[in-house]
């Protein structure tokens, strides 16, 4: 489900906000965000080479963020 949600909504206008995919304030992670179901897609675009860097998956509980296990803050 994740890489088809990649797949599906990153190949074109990453850089675009929608219902899915919106632009995070500064952080620690990633510059974008894209949602698929309770999951998150952390991801950075290189516009020059237009390739996005897929940082790191996470999954929403309420709202707490978890990254391979650990409860994390944006």
């Amino acid at each position: 489900m994740i890489s088809q949600g990649i797949r599906t909504y990153l190949t074109q206008d990453a850089d675009v906000e929608t219902g899915k995919i919106k632009q995070l304030e500064p952080n620690a992670i990633a510059t974008w965000e894209l949602r698929i179901d309770h999951y998150r897609v952390f991801y950075d675009i290189d516009i020059d080479e237009t390739t996005v860097f897929v940082i790191a998956v996470g999954y929403k509980v309420y709202n707490d963020l978890y990254i391979q296990g650990r409860k994390l803050d944006l």
